[in-house]
């Protein structure tokens, strides 16, 4: 039995440059715990925590209106999380377990909402492709799309600060690959070399395809501030023999306020 759980809090800052530009830094804490109980071995238990890689987006509103809203943008993730954490002793940790990527990536990504009621209901849809560089250890992270898809719905007219939103999350991951050396175990010495330089190969037991029912609500208190809670519910996985997503949660805060004459 594999058990591995993450937890992600992220200071999400926006900021509007004009009226149709923007730009958007997330910096992410991570905490990964992990526990392997592999029939009678001894539990290797691992948990590492840190910045994780922080991503900087620039975005252009490309359609303004009353009821609609397009936005195209470009992101670029930073490699500021650790990429060298040890399981045990000198024992570099899988690379699924790392606090970063160890290499820069790029994030382009559109978002489009229109009002199909009025103040009342909004439909809002947004995808994302990442693409991460191999690093330095000859290990590069699969390719990434992500989708959304939902409505958000004020249901009651006398309580326009509760708002319902239901969703739909999709996830696909491209195989991760690596450079590396292959050895064959020996039982009675020291393993024997196959191959010294494995270029590039696509790691089976990785990348992925998911796809979540995502109910929730947020509330506006006072016009203070925003706070949303938001559950993923699996509906289908397909995870190529590895660790499958269970439910997860999401929440947090939501404050706009004026700076330097700008709009945040």
């Amino acid at each position: 039995r594999i058990e591995t759980t993450t937890r992600t809090a992220t200071l999400d800052l926006n900021y509007g440059l004009t009226e149709r530009l923007g730009i958007q830094v997330a910096i992410p804490y991570k905490h990964v715990e992990s526990n392997a109980q592999i029939g009678g071995l001894v539990p290797v238990p691992y948990g590492e925590g840190g910045l994780g890689d922080i991503r900087a987006s620039l975005k252009y509103n490309v359609l303004p209106t009353l009821r609609s809203m397009i936005v195209v943008g470009v992101g670029v993730d930073f490699p500021t999380g650790s990429y060298g954490r040890f399981a045990q002793g000198d024992v570099l940790a899988e690379s699924t377990l790392q606090i970063g990527r160890g290499n820069f990536g790029i994030v382009p990504m559109l978002y489009q909402t229109y009002e199909l009621i009025p103040h009342r209901v909004n439909q809002f849809a947004s995808v994302s492709y990442r693409h991460t560089f191999k690093n330095s250890d000859g290990y590069k992270f699969g390719d990434e799309v992500s989708g959304a898809l939902g409505l958000n719905v004020i249901p009651l007219e006398q309580t326009p600060w509760l708002v319902v939103t239901q969703q739909f999350n999709f996830r696909w991951m491209q195989n991760d690959a690596m450079d590396a050396s292959l050895f064959q175990f020996n039982p009675g010495g020291a393993p024997i070399l196959l191959d010294p330089a494995i270029k590039f190969r696509a790691i089976p037991t990785t990348g992925s395809t998911y796809v979540a029912y995502s109910p929730g609500v947020m509330f506006n208190v006072m016009n203070f501030a925003s706070f949303y809670f938001i559950a993923q519910i699996p509906i289908h996985r397909d995870f190529n023999g590895n660790l499958q997503q269970q439910i997860s949660y999401i929440f947090g805060m939501t404050k706009s306020f004026q700076l330097f004459g700008g709009t945040s």
